[in-house]
């Protein structure tokens, strides 16, 4: 009984990796629990009091944001970090443009800001691409056979003209929730990763 109990998390492995084709040594796992741990540390960071929205950060606008829907948002965040060198590895790059998502918008899919620039342009969905960048955006994605209407493809514009603009997302300054996000965030993935053995 003892000899089979110490095989059974190597049963369970090969069970898990034969029925899914997951590794649990693969990269594309590690990218997998990375994106989950991250997903947990948003929704934890987002429903936190210390936000200054009494813990009301899942429904920016109104809108309740999905668990289901916050986790596609960490993976397309995830997918166009390396378009995005600048600010780190993936990795870092990654939390640094949900910080930066969540400073513009607070993951609204469809938002739409008027008035708020000067020179009369207004900032629409979840990256707040300013309506300048609506020719730019479209060359982007015909370019690359891109669907311009998915969320998706608007991140992976907002890394490319991050990228090329070199802007630099400063995390000081007066907006405390942004400041709170953005380390609250770090810090919960980096612990997260590190009991998963990351």
């Amino acid at each position: 009984m003892f000899c089979f109990l110490l095989f059974l998390p190597l049963i369970f492995s090969f069970r898990t990796y034969y029925m899914t084709g997951i590794s649990y040594t693969g990269e594309k796992y590690k990218d997998e629990i990375f994106i989950d741990v991250t997903t947990i540390s948003v929704c934890k960071t987002l429903e936190n009091w210390r936000l200054g929205n009494n813990g009301n950060g899942r429904k920016p606008y109104g809108l309740y944001l999905k668990t289901s829907y916050i986790r596609n948002v960490v993976a397309w965040t995830y997918e166009a970090a390396p378009l995005n060198p600048a600010f780190g590895d993936r990795k870092t790059t990654t939390i640094k443009l949900l910080a930066a998502f969540y400073g513009e918008s607070g993951f609204h899919p469809t938002i739409k800001n008027t008035g708020l620039n000067k020179n009369g342009t207004f900032d629409v969905g979840l990256t707040q691409r300013n309506s300048i960048h609506a020719k730019p955006f479209r060359r982007f994605c015909l370019k690359r056979n891109l669907d311009t209407k998915k969320i998706r493809y608007e991140m992976l514009y907002a890394a490319y003209i991050n990228q090329i603009l070199k802007w630099n997302y400063k995390y000081e300054g007066n907006r405390k929730d942004l400041n709170f996000f953005y380390y609250q965030l770090r810090k919960d993935v980096a612990e997260g990763m590190k009991r998963r053995g990351y």
